[in-house]
């Protein structure tokens, strides 16, 4: 898939007028939202992105007011949230006063209070014993709380700067990762011992684990990487690079899918838990501090702090399907994947969100973008695409140098389209791009105003920015469907055979565009080569 990725280096420049324009738009029509003050924390914390870096704020749609259900509130400045499946209770770690609130699902309130440690940042809760751990970030401890009768029963010493906590049902073993003393903590769950301190990266800040391989996965925040340890040797076995200031890593059990939220790149890694390897990279708002999966539904969520939304991610396609506005903050989220139930804690407000799973819209279509390279296959002196249809896509064509002559760069499935960019790949030595036609597909509706925003290449290094945005803000002027995006006039100017590619397509409102492959222009050459 190439598609979700955003635009990077000068073509970010030159999108983020038209984008901002479109953002603007969907503001007037309730999607926007006051700018959240600075991060506050104890420890490093990501600021949001800095105008150099390669990060947009995340223009996907925006799901009806429905989607929220209650608002609950809870102790001062929620750090952490975590939900027992079996009791339908959410536990909200509370860094400010040193408690942990309990909230029942069924009723939507909070049913106790419990004191822990100082700074409780983190807490993971074992289903089948019915044990909670709190991970105390400002005395180096663990507080073990009885689900049923809702007290601390011990507490465990750890590391240095508990910032995050997993637990494995199945071994009951309970892993905790120390900021400040760089090792995880494994603790034997059946008696509160402590078994092993296992070295990882820079700062892990946040840890999960595969039950069915028992692989713990540990966020190193600093190094910029994920630890992979073998939990039952208690020994580390690899180390990936990913995006800048991982925060959060959380796990889906079924697909052995590992998803790690960079705070500082706007994304979420992707780590395929059979080969142990970067799969993928999603873009999502900025600021990402938290992420929750839900199995069944084989969906993720990710609280990106910085912009005040929640990403919601297919897992499937790896791609934004929905982007929900919250407010005060949200710092952290979990899933109830028997309820579809998602629970956000909000630092500022001192509240705890609840989104209902089922409300939230279900994903467009991927798009296909692909290259027409012979748009009049009668030769009657009338192009076959038009628009808004298509005709024979044609992947080579046969010309000689010193030609002229028109191709497509065609898009199928499109959702109400507002913004589009990309890069077109071509050799300069066997063709140029002479000329550009945008008024075709965004143009086609009446009521449009298209502005042509491309940069072109003006030094000839055979990457031609595109670019083009429709600014009318008439209900229904935005067009959907199939057909030419832009007519490009291409000149044979060498012999050779060039590829012709399609590279980092962009659309808003956010929607993936999936390759349907290259084309090729042979100048004074076979198309068979």
């Amino acid at each position: 898939m190439i598609g979700g990725r955003l635009p990077t280096g000068r073509l970010a420049i030159l999108l983020s007028g038209a984008l901002a324009f479109a953002l603007a738009l969907a503001a007037c029509d309730g999607g926007g939202e006051e700018e959240p003050p600075p991060f506050e924390s104890p420890t490093a914390v990501p600021a949001s992105p800095s105008p150099s870096s390669s990060v947009s704020p995340s223009p996907q749609v925006q799901p009806g007011p429905d989607v929220p259900l209650a608002t609950i509130g809870v102790g001062s400045k929620p750090w952490a949230v975590a939900v027992n499946p079996e009791t339908n209770r959410i536990y909200v770690a509370n860094e400010g006063d040193g408690t942990v609130s309990v909230i029942d699902g069924d009723s939507a309130s909070v049913v106790a209070t419990i004191a822990v440690g100082y700074m409780p940042w983190a807490l993971a809760v074992n289903p089948e014993t019915n044990r909670v751990y709190v991970a105390n970030g400002g005395d180096n401890s663990v507080s073990v709380v009885d689900g049923a009768s809702d007290t601390v029963v011990t507490t465990s010493g750890v590391g240095d700067l508990p910032k995050g906590v997993a637990v494995s049902p199945g071994t009951n073993r309970i892993y905790v990762a120390n900021a400040g003393s760089d090792d995880i903590t494994v603790i034997d769950g059946a008696n509160n011992e402590v078994l092993a301190a296992v070295p990882v990266g820079q700062e892990p800040s946040a840890i999960a684990v595969n039950p069915k391989s028992e692989r713990v996965y540990v966020a190193n925040l600093q190094s910029f990487s994920v630890s992979i340890v073998d939990g039952t040797a208690g020994t580390a076995i690899a180390t990936l690079p990913v995006g800048d200031a991982p925060q959060a890593v959380a796990v889906n059990r079924e697909t052995n899918r590992i998803y790690v939220a960079n705070g500082e790149s706007a994304s979420v890694s992707v780590i395929d838990g059979v080969s142990d390897t970067v799969v993928d990279t999603i873009p999502v708002g900025a600021g990402p501090l938290s992420v929750a999966v839900d199995p069944n539904a084989d969906r993720l969520y990710v609280v990106n702090a910085a912009e005040s939304t929640v990403s919601v991610v297919e897992g499937a396609t790896a791609r934004v399907v929905a982007t929900i506005p919250v407010d005060g903050m949200p710092w952290a989220v979990a899933v109830n994947s028997e309820t579809n139930r998602i629970y956000v804690a909000q630092r500022q407000n001192n509240t705890v969100l609840v989104i209902d799973g089922d409300r939230i819209p279900q994903a467009s279509p991927a798009a296909t973008i692909g290259v027409d390279v012979d748009i009049d296959d009668n030769d009657d002196g009338i192009a076959d695409n038009t628009a808004t249809s298509l005709g024979t896509i044609d992947s080579c064509i046969s010309v000689s140098e010193g030609a002229t002559f028109d191709i497509d760069i065609v898009m199928t499935d499109l959702v109400d389209l507002k913004v589009w960019s990309m890069a077109f790949r071509y050799d300069p030595s066997v063709v140029n791009v002479i000329d550009r036609d945008v008024q075709m597909l965004l143009a086609a509706r009446v009521g449009s105003q298209v502005k042509d925003q491309s940069y072109g290449d003006p030094g000839l290094s055979g990457a031609y920015d595109l670019l083009a945005s429709d600014v009318a803000d008439e209900a229904g002027a935005h067009e959907s469907g199939s057909g030419v995006l832009v007519r490009l006039t291409l000149r044979a100017v060498g012999s050779g055979i060039s590829e012709l590619t399609v590279e980092d397509p962009f659309l808003f409102p956010f929607q993936s565009a999936d390759s349907s492959g290259s084309a090729l222009i042979a100048v004074d050459k076979a198309c068979s080569g």
